[in-house]
């Protein structure tokens, strides 16, 4: 079933399509906060019509899941597309083994948190190393801003994308804002 796959809850947006659980081709946005400029245009390259269309529901940018999520529902609405939302966290992985925990700038004094097997948190930024203690890596976007040992600035897999992309279509989208201190979703 071929499927197009948007996160653009964070400053490493990207579109992928895939077949099943098989990402066919990945397009990474330019970095920064401007992915409604460039990702219709990112889409059509594609030259696909999709069967599906999975896309973040956050946390993370407020805007950007705004986009994400509209221009999902509204490609699908057109398409008579199935429609599947994932976290946004979910979407990263390390690419050694070891026990990990994916991480996106809140940028309000904190962090957005999945530990691995976890639901996600936001995490005070003073809170944030007796949180990761133990994880042998930190994966995300931007992560420039901090300094821990093992973490990895990425972009979303495309693989775990398409994995996540297989879930359970939903009516509506339920979008994953967290704005209290240790909330989960």
């Amino acid at each position: 079933m071929k499927t197009l796959i948007i996160d653009t809850s964070h400053e490493r947006s990207i579109v992928v399509l895939s077949d099943g659980a098989i990402p066919l081709k990945s397009i990474e946005l330019p970095k920064g906060l401007s992915s409604s400029i460039h990702l219709f245009p990112a889409i059509e390259s594609l030259k696909e019509t999709f069967e599906r269309v999975a896309v973040a529901v956050g946390p993370g940018s407020f805007t950007g899941i705004r986009v994400g999520v509209a221009a999902a529902k509204g490609i699908a609405t057109g398409l008579g597309a199935s429609l599947v939302g994932f976290c946004s966290l979910s979407g990263f992985a390390p690419k050694e083994p070891g026990s990990f925990a994916a991480l996106i700038d809140a940028r309000m004094g904190g962090a957005y948190v999945q530990l691995e097997g976890e639901s996600p948190k936001l995490i005070a930024l003073d809170q944030l190393k007796k949180n990761l203690d133990g994880c042998k890596w930190i994966v995300g976007p931007n992560l420039s801003r901090f300094s821990f040992p093992g973490q990895i600035e990425c972009y979303p897999d495309p693989k775990r994308l398409a994995l996540l992309a297989c879930g359970e279509p939903s009516e509506d989208l339920d979008i994953l804002y967290l704005r209290e201190w240790g909330q989960t979703s």
